[in-house]
């Protein structure tokens, strides 16, 4: 290629490179200046709004050359324009806030138009009024001079000066056609000169008063440099930052006049300071996020009769503080979400009626007379009003723009978890779930709402449809929009069949309804607002398809004949609490059938159905008396006499039935090991009370229990004790026969396995109950038992405990025979009976009267006189099969031996009757071993049997006299007779104190055994035997006993001193062992650390002192009290120990000067009252001479006393004292600040922290006009009235965290609602992992919250919470800055503090560290923007911060730094506000980035990449 073509080409491509950079560039360019909608990090749910949405709103969308004028003072920007007609009006484009006297905003009527006119005379001064055609307006000033002849006035000339806005009270009150404008200038020699023509001509005159008419939906832009002062349309509204009023958080009242026709988009959004709107009639559409984020809103006062038709999307959105709204009958839209999040929203009233008390009451709501033009309804609407109570829809709406036509979404009310009902007047109104939001759905809907919540409308109506589709309650209306006060509900069954249910306004279920073939029904509780408290009489009669029914909690009353019929009914389970009181007649005489449905399989059924009630066993349980009634069978006419069994339920497991054999209560069948191993049992087919959960721990229960297995559930555990603790409640009155025996003989526990038996309501134990029951151990009757039957505990081996309540009054036949380890029976006190030496006696007066049983298990056989004397009887087979030996009745009066006495005792020996014995009765000895008995010549009967059996009759011998009957007897059966008595021995064993043996000796009955000689033992003496050895009556074990010799001799004295040298204990110590020290000594205000000097071998005398750590717990403070000179109690404090308490302000009295306190209120150790100190003005004096004294001295008294002048003097009070000032009670409930005060006192009250999971949530105070500082803070301060007080602490249920991540740059996502209080936030700040941890109520949007750690690179946990501590160290330092009288004080006080990264470990040494942290202004401090301030709180006193304000995703934040980790306090004195607005002078965390800008960049970036390359040249080739 020649050089020339290679040069063309390079020319070539450059120009291609550098004309592509250059249209890369332009479209770049392009691109960036492309308008875009203030796009947001969103929920999903906000709007985009569109230049395009804006021209088609009502509001003129105005041409961006449009002329704009400003109010004089320059406060309101406007454009004058038509509407669609010849007359013109102010569209309001541009507000200039600033200071707002008395924080209220009114739209006026009507504005003046000025305009800049020129530069040279500034912004300030250079607004002059402008025509209706733009013209500047002058008035005519005429300069005149006094004609000396006639006196006139001459005009010399006049000059036109411009209408300035400063200077309008010269030319204000002149008639529009007397001003001029600038028509024309002429030539007059070189000059120009201006023509000036009256404004006759109407078109020219002044825009004076022009009606505002909208808020425009346009934003301005002010000119710069000598434009300053004019403006112009800048763009469409399209974010929340460009609203023309809004974020102004001065405006606290908002009127907006009669004229104006349309409010703008975002026109007040975040006005966080407005509380209340009043509205003109005239208003006929409010746009867009009108008044949305207006957080302390309480109320929109707008005319029920107005032209208002349109509510457009989030008008009202996050309305926090909102409580009601009224909706004009004009309206026809209601756009979506326009009420989302407005928290404390209670009802909304969408009727044509008046108002009445804030609302329309319902019936007037759904009233056929209820007409509005409401026809079309946005989507989420009510999203996120969690207290919203009700919505009636009028006759007239049928929304034609809902999900479907005629219908509403229940995602309308998304979140509304207050929601009580819906109603539609209209029945052709449809509610649809999942219509809009696939993801929420009506059971969604139904989890939000309360179990209460129902819908409402006429009987044929689509609501009520839908009502009985999902299984929501329905309340029926009249045709004329009443309510019937009848609910209805519809359940279904696990079966998948449906039953019916109404009630109605009081509590009775009035009807019911079941699907053909269903068997098994749980009946609600609740049919909407109405539990379900009375079944009503015949509700279920005649259901041939029942076979099981749970009754819920809340029934109290089953009428007559309420289940009469149901011949199928098997199970009636009554659900726990059971509340029923009363069961009608005949309400369960379920055989007696009147008629049976067509479809019934069992119609000619002879046999009864078994009926079974489940519920707690007790005599006030209205179902069991029921069951137990002699009059509840069940059965009709013919059938077999059938009562009502009865279950306990899970886990005692017990059946009970009537007896009407015994007319009494009879458990028929209780738990055993057997049962529970089986497996079989205890099962779902069995029971209709068990569960699949119950089925399977009853399955594993025995076996893991015996293996001892950890792993052993709750259930499988109360099984377990169900069947070793057999507990029987007070409505069991027997056991049926033979049961336990029965019961007990299959069953075989693991060795050391044993059961007990309570029962509460047993009236008697029948004979032989629990024979041969070798497992019970224990055996304790309560309360109502009054006999113990024949032989009722035979054979029971292993029992070793019985208890017998005092109502006993009657023991069979030795009750306890064959309880071989029984040496007791405790009689609880019984005026019956006792038990003494193992010998169960009856008591008469107090004293033993009969022996009716010896127990087994007693250790000696031998019966001392001494245990007789004053017995007069013995009961039959008193001593029967017992190791009896020998008994002594010679004390005793009895006149008998009974039938059976001592029968069957294989060691019986001797038997001493006394002189009053007059008869020995058949068997008495029958079977036993007796060999001797002495017998007095008061016997005058001896049954021929009464030694029958095996007794060996040759080997007995009696004692008697000679010819008496004993001897006759004795002759002729064959008994040896002696005239010489038989002495008694008995054996006496000795043991030295270690259980050595140290003699058996036999000693004749009444004689003294002799002690043995002992061993000894070193350093002790011997001082006697117990018991006595003498006077032997019995067989005894004798122990030695031994006193040590002079134990302390060697020891050293080891005293215990407090910190005040009190004696804590004094103890003797052996040398080189250890002192035992007492218990920790408490101090207040400090924490006991240990003991100084060691406790340990001790070798000398010591004294040893309690040490101590000093600390600042509440617990460890003292209360100083501040007293002025009439005992009036001026402030009350908390000091810890040794410090100094803080005074308060200063008092005042009329005449004298206050001088200070006494006591003095410094190093405080105890609990103080200090006096206010006074001398008389003026007075030279020393101020302690007539200064009001301390206790103690000569002046006024304290309360309750009286002053006693010295002897000689007379008490003289000063004058204005009051020595019988009245003090009044104040209570804090679940709080401290508890005691007495005197009228006009503000004592501090504090909420006691709140429990695990719970919030504080405010003060409720009784009288309710007391005055209270703040009702929210849980440290406030109350002014005491005239009266006694009682204020509560309240606490509700923390809603748990929401978790938002703070990057620390400001951009955040927030995974939960901002408007939910406890949040937990964490940011990645200061080269480590900073997380914060909100736990305390009051503040939103904390997905803005970020901290940085400084001075560490660590990681760390800052924790922002709710302390009583805290909250009173804040007020205390309020009180220290502003006094006594902080109600103009608005505070949120908090505690921050540092932990390590686990967040467990607090950090107490934070030399160097400090944190700079970002938080959302708190939800109570809102109002007053750049107002708020924040201090620490160090030594009681505020440690003042400066704080910086920012806006951060249109939330307004606070960052300041905190230089230490103790109590904080964001505040504000109202008494002192400025106009605090919050600069949005941050990055908006959460701004998203529109694609317009990638694609900007990047043609910047292609079009740098053709302008920088380079053409490539070819290197010339050196010449050769």
């Amino acid at each position: 290629m020649t050089k020339g073509k290679k040069k063309t080409n390079r020319r070539l491509k450059k120009t291609v490179r550098k004309t592509l950079g250059t249209l890369f560039l332009i479209s770049a360019i392009i691109v960036a200046a492309i308008p875009t909608e203030g796009l947001r990090a969103a929920d999903g749910t906000e709007k985009v709004v569109t230049e395009s949405y804006l021209q088609q709103m009502k509001i003129p969308y105005l041409d961006n050359k449009e002329e704009i004028y400003t109010t004089g003072d320059g406060k309101y920007q406007f454009a004058y324009v038509t509407d669609g007609g010849s007359d013109k009006g102010a569209v309001i484009l541009g507000y200039n806030g600033g200071y707002l006297e008395g924080n209220n905003l009114i739209i006026p009527d009507g504005l003046d138009a000025y305009k800049k006119y020129s530069y040279s005379d500034g912004t300030n001064g250079g607004y002059v009024a402008v025509g209706k055609e733009n013209d500047f307006l002058f008035y005519a000033v005429n300069q005149t001079t006094t004609d000396p002849e006639t006196g006139e006035e001459i005009v010399i000339s006049t000059s036109y000066q411009p209408c300035r806005y400063e200077d309008r009270a010269q030319w204000e009150n002149l008639a529009s056609e007397e001003l001029y404008y600038h028509k024309s200038d002429t030539v007059s020699g070189s000059d120009l000169v201006p023509v000036y023509e009256k404004t006759t001509d109407s078109n020219k005159q002044r825009i004076k008063g022009a009606e505002v008419w909208y808020i425009g939906n346009q934003y301005l832009q002010e000119g710069t440099g000598e434009n300053a002062g004019t403006w112009k349309i800048a763009g469409p509204i399209t974010s929340s930052d460009k609203g023309i009023f809004a974020g102004n958080g001065n405006i606290h009242t908002l009127t907006i006049g009669k004229s104006v026709k349309g409010v703008g988009v975002y026109a007040f959004y975040g006005c966080t300071g407005m509380s209340s709107i009043s509205l003109g009639n005239g208003l006929n559409i409010i746009g867009d996020y009108a008044f949305a984020n207006c957080l302390t809103m309480t109320s929109v006062n707008l005319d029920r009769i107005s032209n208002l038709t349109t509510i457009s999307d989030f008008a009202f959105a996050n309305c926090q503080s909102m409580e009601k709204f009224t909706v004009p009958i004009n309206v026809t839209t209601i756009g979506n979400n326009v009420f989302e999040d407005c928290y404390s929203m209670t009802g909304i009233n969408m009727s044509n009626a008046e108002e009445n008390d804030g609302f329309s009451v319902e019936e007037e709501m759904a009233s056929t007379n209820n007409a509005t033009a409401l026809n079309n309804f946005g989507q989420n609407v009510f999203k996120g009003c969690a207290n919203l109570r009700s919505v009636t829809f009028p006759r007239t709406f049928s929304n034609a723009s809902g999900p479907a036509s005629g219908s509403i979404d229940v995602s309308e009310f998304r979140g509304c978890e207050n929601l009580k009902y819906v109603t539609a007047a209209n029945p052709s109104l449809k509610i649809t779930g999942g219509a809009v939001d696939t993801s929420y759905t009506f059971d969604s809907f139904k989890a939000d709402v309360p179990a209460e919540f129902y819908l409402e409308s006429v009987d044929s109506s689509q609501f009520h449809t839908c009502a009985t589709n999902n299984y929501m309650a329905f309340s029926y209306l009249n045709s004329d929009g009443t309510k019937q006060n009848l609910y209805e509900l519809t359940v279904q069954e696990t079966s998948g069949k449906k039953a019916v249910y109404r009630v109605n306004s009081s509590n009775q279920l009035v009807y019911c309804e079941f699907d053909s073939g269903l068997e098994t029904v749980t009946m609600p509780d609740t049919v909407g607002p109405y539990q379900i408290t009375v079944i009503g009489s015949g509700i279920f009669r005649n259901n041939c398809y029942l076979r099981r029914i749970t009754i819920p909690s809340s029934i109290t009353t089953i009428e007559d004949s309420a289940f009469k019929g149901c011949h199928n009914l098997k199970d009636v389970i009554f659900k726990e609490p059971v509340n029923v009181t009363s069961i009608g007649t005949d309400a369960f005489k379920t055989q007696e059938v009147e008629y049976h449905k067509a479809d019934c399989g069992n119609k000619d059924a002879t046999a009864v159905q078994q009926l079974y009630f489940t519920g707690p066993i007790s005599d006030d349980s209205a179902p069991f008396n029921y069951a137990m009634d002699p009059n509840s069978y069940i059965n009709r006419g013919s059938q077999e006499r059938t009562y009502i069994t009865y279950y306990s339920g899970w886990p005692q497991n017990l059946e009970v039935k009537y007896n009407p054999d015994t007319d009494k209560n009879e458990l028929v069948d209780y738990p055993t090991f057997n049962d529970i191993q089986s497996g079989t049992k205890y099962t779902t087919a069995n029971y209709a009370y068990m569960t699949l959960d119950y089925q399977t721990a009853a399955n594993t229960a025995v076996n893991k229990y015996l293996s001892k297995d950890p792993s052993i559930t709750d259930y499988e555990r109360e099984i377990v004790n169900a069947a070793l603790q057999v507990e029987l409640p007070d409505g069991i009155e027997s056991i049926k026969e033979g049961r336990f025996t029965t019961r007990e003989a299959q069953e075989s526990l693991p060795s050391g396995t044993t059961k007990t038996l309570t029962a509460y309501g047993l009236l008697e134990i029948g004979k032989e109950t629990f024979k041969d029951c070798t497992n019970l151990s224990g055996v304790y009757l309560k309360d109502r038992t009054t006999k113990i039957d024949d032989y009722a505990f035979d054979g029971c081996k292993n029992l070793t405990g019985v208890a017998v309540p005092a109502t006993t009054t009657t023991m069979g036949k030795r009750p306890f025979t064959g309880c071989e380890k029984l040496t007791t029976v405790d009689f609880q006190g019984s005026p019956y009976f006792t038990c003494d030496n193992s010998i169960i006696y009856s008591l008469e007066n107090g004293k033993k009267k009969d022996i009716i049983e010896f127990l087994e298990g007693r250790a000696s056989g031998v019966v001392a006189p001494t245990e007789v004397e004053g017995v007069t009887g013995i009961a039959e087979e008193a001593f029967a099969g017992t190791k009896v030996s020998s008994v002594d009745l010679r004390t005793s009066f009895v006149t008998d031996i009974p039938e059976g006495a001592f029968m069957d005792t294989p060691k019986l020996f001797a038997v001493y009757l006394p002189d009053t014995c007059k008869s020995i009765s058949k068997d008495s000895f029958t079977n036993s071993s007796i060999a001797y008995m002495e017998v007095p010549e008061s016997v005058s009967y001896l049954d021929n049997d009464a030694f029958g059996g095996t007794t060996e009759k040759s080997a007995l011998q009696f004692y008697c006299v000679d010819g008496s009957n004993a001897y006759i007897y004795a002759t002729k059966n064959g008994i040896m007779t002696t005239s010489k008595p038989l002495e008694l021995f008995y054996t006496v064993t000795f043991w030295d104190w270690d259980s050595t043996l140290l003699d058996t000796q036999t000693v004749a009955a009444g004689g003294d055994a002799v002690p043995p000689e002992v061993k000894g033992r070193e350093g002790y003496t011997l001082t006697g035997w117990v018991p006595d050895y003498h006077g032997v009556q019995a067989d005894l074990q004798v122990t030695a006993q031994y006193e040590a010799d002079d134990p302390d001799a060697s020891k050293y004295t080891v005293t215990f001193l407090d910190w005040d040298d009190s004696v804590l204990k004094t103890m003797l110590v052996a040398p080189g062992k250890d002192a035992e020290p007492p218990f920790d000594p408490k101090r207040e205000g400090y924490t006991f650390i240990g003991w100084r000097p060691a406790v340990t071998n001790i070798q000398a005398d010591t004294t040893i002192y309690a040490q101590y750590e000093k600390n600042d717990s509440e617990d460890s403070k003292f209360t100083v009290r501040f007293i002025d000179y009439d005992d009036t109690v001026l402030y009350v404090q908390k000091v810890a120990s040794g410090e100094d308490a803080i005074a308060p302000q200063s008092p005042t009295r009329s005449g004298y000067t206050f001088t200070g306190w006494r006591p003095a209120i410094t190093g405080i150790t105890k609990d103080t009252d200090t006096y206010a100190q006074y001398a008389i003005t003026g007075s030279q004096d020393d101020p302690n001479a007539t200064a009001t004294p301390a206790p103690g001295t000569t002046a006024t008294p304290a309360p309750g006393t009286t002053a006693t002048p010295a002897p000689g003097t007379t008490a003289t009070p000063v004058p204005g004292t009051n020595t019988t000032t009245k003090l009044y009670t104040l209570t804090v409930k679940n709080g401290s600040g508890s005691g007495s005060y005197a009228a006009g006192s503000q004592p501090i009250i504090i909420a006691n922290d709140p429990a695990k999971g719970m919030q504080f949530s405010n003060w409720t105070i009784d009288p309710s006009n007391t005055t209270i500082a703040s009702k929210v803070l849980s440290a406030t301060v109350i002014t005491m009235p005239a009266g006694n007080v009682t204020v509560t602490a309240n606490y509700t249920k923390s809603n748990g965290s929401n978790t938002s991540t703070s990057t620390g740059s400001g951009n955040s996502t927030n995974s939960n609602s901002n408007r939910r209080p406890n949040s937990t936030t964490t940011g990645n700040v200061s080269g480590g992992r900073t997380t914060v941890v909100i736990d305390k109520n009051g503040l939103s949007n904390t997905g803005v919250v970020s901290a940085t750690v400084n001075g560490s690179s660590d990681n760390f946990v800052i924790k922002i919470t709710e302390s009583a501590s805290a909250s009173e160290e804040v007020v205390k330092a309020l009180m220290a800055e502003y006094g006594n009288d902080i109600s103009a004080i608005k505070y949120f006080p908090m505690d921050i503090s540092l932990y390590d990264s686990t967040g467990n470990n607090k950090i107490t040494d934070t030399t160097g560290l400090s944190i700079s942290i970002t938080l959302p202004i708190p939800d109570s401090l809102i109002t007053y923007a750049g107002n708020n301030k924040a201090a620490g709180v160090v030594d009681s006193k505020l440690d003042k911060l400066t704080p910086k304000f920012s806006t951060i995703s249109g939330v307004s934040c606070i960052t300041f730094t905190a230089e230490h980790f103790s109590p904080y306090v964001i505040y504000v004195d109202t008494n002192n506000l400025t106009a605090g607005t919050i600069a949005d002078s941050t990055p908006k965390t959460g701004d998203a980035i529109h694609p317009k800008w990638f694609l900007s960049i990047g043609l910047a970036c292609l079009s740098m990449v053709f302008f920088m390359k380079k053409d490539k040249k070819t290197l010339r080739k050196a010449r050769a």
